[in-house]
């Protein structure tokens, strides 16, 4: 005769999953545990937690020839056309600059040393800053009718080269330093009618690089007009 084993005990059956079950829920409980302690552990390097520094960008707009400059005031000995007639238009070409000059602002250390700092830039390269910059401080000054950019293939009677030498920044005192090379020709033949370097330093108020820009845009200005009283 066949015999068949009683249906275990509902109570026998609990018993046995008890250990399993709690051993379960201490293994859960252990694993969010170390979730949340993880979640709470930083890592501090230094001493304090302080933002990256932002980069900073300085602009060069205008050169900024001075009281008088956009009035017609005379600078200097103004061209012989300008007595004649109309007054002549002046093709301003792409100023040329040293390949120590870029994006990056060149703190002036000392002669023949200097150093390219990591978070301030010009918005613009310098010779095409510079060059933009001679152009719109010509076409307001009142000495021309127009100021012009010769890949336009406007007609001018005078055509103007520079060359950037000098477009840097000293931290004692904080101050722009700029020289260049004016060289100003007949635009039909060539003929030189005037070349010198004119330089200029112009400090300003710190923290560090602040107002470097507007003390560049006078820099070159003065500059500029140096080189305007010889033509």
């Amino acid at each position: 005769m066949r015999t068949t084993d009683p249906p275990p005990d509902d109570r026998s059956a609990r018993r046995a999953a008890g250990p399993r079950t709690l051993r379960a829920a201490r293994a859960l409980l252990c694993a969010a545990a170390a979730a949340a302690l993880a979640g709470c552990i930083s890592v501090k390097v230094g001493s304090d937690e302080e933002p990256a520094e932002a980069d900073r960008f300085h602009t060069l707009d205008r050169a900024e020839l001075g009281p008088g400059a956009t009035s017609g005031a005379p600078l200097g000995a103004a061209p012989p056309a300008a007595a004649k007639g109309p007054l002549p238009v002046i093709a301003v070409r792409a100023f040329r600059a040293r390949d120590r000059f870029d994006r990056h602002v060149v703190r002036h250390d000392g002669p023949g040393l200097v150093t390219p700092l990591d978070r301030d830039f010009w918005a613009d390269e310098p010779d095409a800053a510079v060059t933009e910059a001679v152009r719109e401080a010509l076409a307001s000054c009142g000495r021309y009718a127009a100021a012009v950019d010769p890949s336009d293939a406007h007609r001018a009677q005078l055509a103007l080269d520079g060359v950037l030498l000098d477009f840097t920044w000293s931290a004692d005192p904080p101050s722009a330093r700029f020289a260049a090379r004016f060289t100003l020709s007949d635009a039909a033949t060539g003929q030189v009618l005037s070349t010198s370097v004119h330089e200029a330093v112009e400090p300003f108020s710190g923290p560090a690089t602040s107002g470097l820009g507007p003390a560049m845009s006078r820099a070159a200005g003065r500059a500029l007009r140096a080189a305007m009283e010889r033509w």
